[in-house]
């Protein structure tokens, strides 16, 4: 498997479409957390996640010399904005100092955030970016690479969804941390960057609709047996992320993606901020509608605008641009901005 060389000089309006739809699927589905029961927007959104790693397998880079300094590079973009956010969320939150005596909350909080739950994903992607560049600068061949994201997608699935039902009781892991949910997806990614072979639009759609339905069905088999589970790694996932990503990647440029499109390069941005602004919302609203609750929906739509807004306002400052920000410049659209990979 070669370099990766999937872009020209702009930017994908589909692919920036999706990260917009994406990030703010995933303020909404943590808007969930104190709803009861399994939500209709809790499994909608299980997608997004995902999506955020088959992007980053896609736009992968294997360098041509050392492999040093692109590791390093990796640990840069992921675990910078990592610690700044975290050290946020902790005076957010300013959890007892006798947690800070704990082993158990400290490899938590290094691991997924403490806190800010959210953060997770950020260290699974520095761990599952540094594994693929690994496997691709030493030659790896594609069957091999999905030979060992189908392993550890299986192990997730075998530790985390299905432990209950299979071993019984959860497993003291969420697979979701580490390489067993990340990796695969960014290999699949980084598989799609290198293929001649693109499905079209209406294959991808329904590749989306067939995966939805699966996670779907999952889970309400699953909540109707009464076995615990976690919502983010089921075998339904994947189709349900891949035909997304599938179908954003042939979007058509109009005046709707575009605009949703302009959005997306502050996906990182908006996904660190947006607890922050759920729980800024949520105090705001208490005095006005402590009864009846008020509504996770509201809650999301006020702390998607606040989160968006913020961003608007950091990238001003150049020194923090990068992290809200992912590219350079001001998106510019075109026609076709994507090519095969050679």
């Amino acid at each position: 498997m070669g370099e990766a060389r999937a872009m020209t000089a702009e930017r994908s309006v589909g692919l920036d479409c999706g990260r917009t739809v994406a990030v703010v699927a995933v303020v909404f589905v943590h808007t969930q957390a104190n709803v009861p029961f399994t939500t209709a927007c809790d499994v909608a959104t299980r997608f997004a996640v995902p999506f955020f790693f088959l992007l980053a397998g896609f736009f992968l880079r294997v360098p041509a010399g050392p492999i040093a300094p692109a590791l390093r590079q990796v640990a840069l973009r992921t675990l910078a904005p990592f610690a700044l956010w975290l050290a946020i969320y902790l005076l957010w939150f300013q959890p007892p100092m006798s947690d800070w005596r704990s082993p158990i909350f400290l490899v938590k909080l290094l691991v997924q955030g403490g806190p800010a739950h959210h953060l997770w994903f950020l260290p699974s992607l520095a761990v599952s970016s540094a594994l693929l560049l690994v496997l691709l600068k030493r030659g790896a061949a594609p069957g091999t690479v999905a030979a060992i994201a189908a392993g550890l997608y299986l192990v997730g699935l075998l530790f985390g969804a299905y432990h209950d039902a299979v071993f019984g009781g959860d497993f003291f892991w969420n697979t979701r941390n580490g390489p067993f949910f990340g990796f695969p997806f960014m290999a699949i990614g980084a598989l799609i960057a290198r293929s001649p072979v693109r499905p079209t639009l209406a294959a991808s759609l329904a590749i989306l609709v067939a995966g939805a339905a699966l996670h779907a069905g999952e889970i309400v088999t699953l909540d109707r047996f009464g076995v615990r589970f976690e919502h983010d790694q089921l075998l339904g996932t994947l189709p349900y992320a891949l035909g997304f990503f599938l179908t954003a990647m042939n979007l058509p440029a109009n005046a709707a993606t575009s605009a949703l499109a302009r959005l997306g390069p502050y996906s990182l941005g908006i996904y660190c901020v947006h607890l922050l602004a759920i729980e800024g919302v949520q105090a705001a609203l208490a005095p006005v509608a402590p009864t009846p609750p008020t509504s996770p929906y509201l809650v999301g739509l006020l702390a998607a605008v606040l989160s968006i807004g913020f961003c608007a306002v950091l990238v001003q400052v150049p020194a923090l641009a990068p992290l809200v920000r992912t590219g350079r410049r001001t998106p510019a659209y075109g026609k076709a901005t994507l090519r095969p990979a050679g």
